[in-house]
């Protein structure tokens, strides 16, 4: 008898536990306390499946013309600038390939993205990652392609438009760097592999300035012997001056001849 109250406590026990573990593990994944009072929608795409959450709050939020907002309407996911009609996505964003691998995943505040967003090519490759703070896109981005090779770094700071963007070739190695000033293209420098088999920046050939000294060296005088006229008298034309006939009058004095 007592053998057997000692195994109902250990299974009493490990419930208790169980259930503390996942009351702390709830309140890790709403840090909003706005979020424990969302709704969960799904969404139904012909190569994809989307999981989300709208925000059913109180709270009158204010919308900003030049910010993307998330909302959901008619079974479907929809996004418009400066503004929004439907239930506005707030929580955690979630689409899946049909095979339940991860496409896409992050967070919504107020229907603007906000944090880490990370997506997938088909296979698990990392595709994507991404920082976003109140619907802002910040810091550094990276793309991937389907082998898991970076191809792409971007830090352009959207309010200014300043910033630069590196390319990868396939093999992951750095190809080129643009530099933004005002969201357009002010250096571009491009890289390869030296002799070392280190990566270096390929610096444009400089264009040798010929010498005042081998300028006129190199200059010749007209009328001088060249390979194409050796041996032959080479005579400047003199130009001629046109002659001027003067014409001469005779003077009728009067009272003269003929008067």
């Amino acid at each position: 008898m007592l053998k057997s109250n000692n195994k109902w406590s250990r299974v009493f026990w490990f419930i208790l536990i169980g259930f503390i573990l996942s009351i702390n593990c709830t309140a890790q994944n709403f840090k909003d306390p706005t979020i424990g009072i969302s709704n969960r929608v799904y969404v139904q795409y012909t190569d994809s499946l989307v999981e989300a959450f709208c925000y059913r709050g109180e709270k009158k939020i204010k919308t900003l013309d030049d910010l993307f907002y998330y909302w959901y309407a008619a079974q479907d996911i929809k996004h418009t600038r400066g503004g929004y009609e439907g239930k506005i996505l707030h929580g955690a964003y979630i689409m899946f390939y049909y095979n339940k691998d991860l496409l896409t995943k992050g967070n919504f505040k107020y229907g603007l993205k906000q944090g880490e967003w990370k997506s997938w090519h088909r296979g698990g490759e990392i595709k994507s990652k991404e920082v976003w703070k109140k619907g802002v896109l910040v810091g550094k981005t990276y793309y991937y392609n389907n082998k898991g090779k970076i191809q792409k770094e971007s830090n352009i700071k959207q309010r200014s438009g300043n910033g630069y963007v590196k390319l990868y070739g396939e093999d992951g190695l750095l190809h080129s760097k643009h530099i933004y000033k005002k969201n357009a293209v002010d250096q571009e420098i491009t890289y390869q592999v030296n002799e070392k088999g280190k990566l270096a920046e390929v610096k444009p050939a400089k264009i040798k300035k010929s010498s005042n000294k081998e300028a006129k060296k190199n200059k010749q005088p007209s009328g001088t012997e060249t390979p194409e006229n050796k041996g032959k008298k080479i005579k400047e034309k003199k130009q001629k001056t046109p002659k001027i006939k003067v014409q001469k009058y005779r003077q009728i004095v009067p009272g003269g001849e003929g008067a």
